[in-house]
């Protein structure tokens, strides 16, 4: 205690003195003795040395607060009433060690922060290695986007409903903020749906490399269902639709890439709207088509529109049930694009149209083969017939060819597929670039003979 006093007395010197360094230096020995013996200290000299400090700082600049607050912002008995002066401090240097560290601030400390403090001010809370739900909620409804960022990135940070439900109504406009709240080890089932419900479709895609492995299932049917809804969309706007594609045709404005502007925006009813006047067919029709998820039915109809290639095949990657798979049929699918009509296009879109006019009395009797759009497969498939190679472990490599594919998985053929790791990477002759992760779910041989083998994966 002779220490304390006469370190009180070396206090009342430098504050009248009104030297700023010899506050600064007596600031400096303050903290050391502090520091030297903080778990030994009992409550009253803590007490003590908290009276210390709140006096001293009133004379010192804003480099020495920072200084101070870095050095006490880990330590457990840290003064409080400090602590929360510091936290307090407009100047975000001095405040953010404390707010970011300190186990001395509660949560009433916090929250006043961030219901008043500015941004930098709650990142640097945000960044705690815990956080309650009454903190993070503030942090939520205040935070700009860093902040909201930092929070949904933060395993360590509780969030409430509440809090959950405003994070994903963020990320309708936000796709970064969809991935990590998406990957969160504590978001429910029915939180999840709905990020995905509201979030980009690319968003979706990334999201669903990303999740965690026991999500992934989920995350994958969540997906599928909402691209099943899809014609629900289409259909429910659909006078707007035709009403706005008809002024665009009456100004002379529809065309192949007004088609596609709308494939890239998802605005899937004027698409279709578009589609249908170009190809002089009936937009539930195309409407279908767009629903079945399959390439060549919407092959035909960009074909029967006059369309060029290049954006048939630009709206093949766009559209709703795309994931990612149309590289892999490329050679084939323009080379059946090529050999296409215009007129063949027309007419069968009038074969479709007709059996679609019937489909109520013979539905039962139709085969996916007759009519493509007739029903949807929960993975609709696409005949195929590219080359491939498979890449496994210790630099495997084996050719094969797929005899369809979807968003799913896909069938190849192979010679002797009895080598064939249960788990590979598929790619293509022509671009290595393009592959996809694969697991092995059936194997058979060719009714032919045993050397050739079919076998079916699925996309990881």
């Amino acid at each position: 205690m002779q220490a304390d006093n006469a370190l009180l007395a070396e206090l009342d010197s430098s504050l009248e003195s009104g030297s700023q360094d010899r506050s600064a230096e007596t600031l400096r020995r303050l903290t050391d003795l502090f520091l030297g013996n903080a778990e030994q200290y009992s409550d009253q000299q803590v007490a003590l040395f908290d009276d210390v400090f709140s006096r001293l700082v009133e004379k010192i600049e804003k480099r020495a607060l920072a200084e101070l607050s870095e050095r006490i912002a880990p330590v457990e008995k840290a003064p409080a009433g400090i602590v929360r002066h510091l936290a307090q401090d407009d100047a975000i240097a001095v405040a953010a060690p404390v707010l970011t560290q300190s186990p001395v601030l509660t949560d009433d400390d916090l929250a006043a922060v961030a219901q008043t403090k500015s941004q930098d001010h709650l990142l640097a809370v945000s960044k705690r290695e815990t956080l309650t739900t009454a903190v993070t909620d503030i942090l939520i409804a205040r935070g700009d986007t860093r902040v909201v960022h930092s929070v949904a990135d933060n395993a360590g940070a509780a969030l409430s409903d509440a809090g959950y439900s405003r994070l994903i109504d963020k990320t309708k406009a936000d796709e970064v903020l969809a991935e990590l709240v998406g990957c969160r080890k504590d978001i429910s089932p029915p939180g999840l749906h709905r990020l995905l419900a509201r979030a980009t479709k690319e968003a979706c895609l990334r999201l669903l490399k990303r999740v965690q492995p026991e999500f992934k299932k989920d995350v994958h049917e969540t997906l599928l269902g909402i691209f099943d809804r899809v014609d629900n969309d289409i259909h429910r706007q659909r006078d707007t639709a035709l009403h706005e594609i008809q002024a665009l045709n009456h100004k002379g404005l529809l065309d192949a890439k007004t088609v596609l502007e709308f494939s890239k925006a998802q605005q899937l009813s004027e698409m279709a709207a578009g589609l249908a006047l170009l190809g002089d067919t009936r937009f539930e029709l195309v409407a279908d088509i767009l629903d079945c998820g399959q390439n060549h039915p919407l092959m035909v109809a960009c074909k029967a529109a006059g369309f060029p290639w290049s954006i048939t095949f630009a709206i093949l990657k766009t559209r709703p049930h795309q994931h990612d798979i149309v590289e892999f049929q490329f050679d084939q699918l323009l080379f059946d694009y090529c050999r296409l009509t215009p007129a063949i296009a027309r007419r069968v879109l009038l074969f479709w149209q007709i059996r679609r006019a019937e489909k109520s009395s013979d539905d039962g009797t139709l085969t996916e083969s007759q009519d493509p759009v007739r029903k949807r497969r929960a993975s609709p498939r696409s005949k195929i017939h590219q080359a491939a190679i498979i890449l496994g472990p210790n630099n495997f490599q084996k050719p094969c060819t797929m005899l369809d594919i979807s968003r799913g998985g896909a069938k190849l053929q192979i010679v002797s597929a009895g080598d064939i790791p249960d788990r590979f990477t598929l790619t293509l002759p022509r671009n290595r670039l393009i592959r996809r992760d694969c697991t092995v779910v059936w194997r058979a041989p060719k009714p032919a003979g045993p050397a050739e083998w079919t076998f079916g994966v699925s996309f990881n």
